[in-house]
């Protein structure tokens, strides 16, 4: 029988291993959120993809043998649900940019079939950078404006084409706001309003800018003479 020194270094080196494969997640995560279609192959978001089962394994298997030998049953029915949350809206996310890929690429392969010369405006012009949002509230107008502009009124986008602009160019409070939310085409206008209902009020950003009058440094009078 195992004594309770050895079941702690036995817990411990199963936690450890735990963090290691909850590090590949957080690595995926990064990939998704820096993976540039335009440089990028779809084929490095499918490899990713098959491997997110084989971390989800391994993680079942550690998490089991902790909740064997743990006495902190509620923290590890926690560690297993954030987890899970976690694996399914990478799964979820890489589907659906690799289906919105995968779809721009027959598109653009229908149109030149069929011979056809347009593009839309923004294809002749220099790329326009999306600015960033991370929730101060101050900057929401003139964030939405422009992504208004360059992305929401444009049709040639689909939904969830628009959604992958819109969560890249968040950031911060703003982001873990929709973060949770799968990229797809019906989601999109929930999220749109969801950002809208919290920042898009005048009250609140009249007092944000009198809080900040009142909180910036006070300057001294200046004698001329």
């Amino acid at each position: 029988m195992l004594s309770l020194d050895d079941v702690q270094k036995e817990l411990t080196t199963l936690k450890r291993r735990r963090g290691v494969i909850k590090g590949s997640l957080t690595r995926i995560r990064k990939f998704i959120k820096d993976f540039n279609a335009k440089e990028q192959p779809i084929s490095l978001l499918e490899f990713r993809q098959d491997e997110l089962p084989q971390i989800n394994k391994k993680f079942d298997d550690v998490q089991s043998q902790i909740e064997l030998i743990s006495c902190e049953f509620e923290q590890e029915e926690e560690e297993r649900n954030n987890f899970e949350t976690e694996y399914f809206n990478l799964r979820s996310q890489i589907q659906e940019l690799v289906n919105m890929e995968k779809a721009n690429i027959s598109s653009g392969s229908h149109n030149l079939s069929i011979g056809a010369t347009y593009a839309p405006n923004h294809a002749l012009l220099a790329p326009i950078s999306i600015p960033t949002f991370d929730g101060n509230i101050q900057e929401w107008e003139s964030f939405y404006d422009c992504f208004n502009a360059i992305v929401h009124r444009d049709d040639s986008y689909s939904k969830s084409q628009k959604f992958y602009y819109l969560r890249t160019s968040l950031k911060g409070q703003a982001l873990e706001m929709i973060k949770s939310i799968p990229m797809t085409d019906a989601n999109y206008d929930t999220v749109i309003q969801r950002l809208k209902r919290r920042y898009d009020n005048k009250s609140l950003v009249i007092q944000s800018h009198i809080r900040a009058l009142i909180d910036s440094p006070r300057v001294d009078k200046i004698t001329i003479i």
